[in-house]
């Protein structure tokens, strides 16, 4: 068995030995780092950009499979739901005035909420340039906002 030792650069070294058999590597990746420092900036370019294109298509491979495994079990828990409605005989129209009712009050919620919001702003604001003369009101307003 025989041991050669060869240097592409300072930085990357390669230790290969000889068996009857054959070449043996033993280290790949450094192997594959020599190859693209000879042949060239170009392939390293090609090289890159073959490697970034293969990712890209794995990626949208597992995107769609995972959009297809959500779409199947969003279709599973619809048909469930429906049969759930059809056993309980409820009218869809009813069901359709108790959906609008529900939308009604979440949509007050949420103005009610970017009120409060807004005035607690305010009052910061207030409070960070100090144009509050009175500190107990200034507090008391505070806390109803955050009620």
């Amino acid at each position: 068995m025989t041991l050669f030792y060869h240097v592409s650069s300072s930085e990357s070294l390669c230790f290969m030995c000889t068996v009857t058999s054959g070449l043996v590597k033993l280290s790949t990746t450094l192997e594959s780092a020599l190859v693209l420092r000879v042949s060239g900036y170009h392939q390293q370019l090609f090289v890159l950009d073959v490697q970034v294109r293969y990712l890209d298509l794995k990626s949208l491979d597992a995107s769609g499979q995972w959009l297809a495994r959500k779409w199947m079990l969003c279709q599973k828990k619809k048909k469930i739901a429906l049969e759930g409605l059809r056993e309980l005989g409820t009218d869809d129209d009813i069901l359709r005035e108790e959906w609008s009712a529900q939308l009604q009050c979440i949509l007050a919620l949420e103005k009610t909420l970017e009120s409060h919001q807004s005035i607690v702003r305010e009052l910061e604001h207030q409070l960070i340039s100090n144009n509050n003369n009175d500190i107990t009101t200034f507090n008391l307003q505070l806390n109803d906002a955050h009620a």
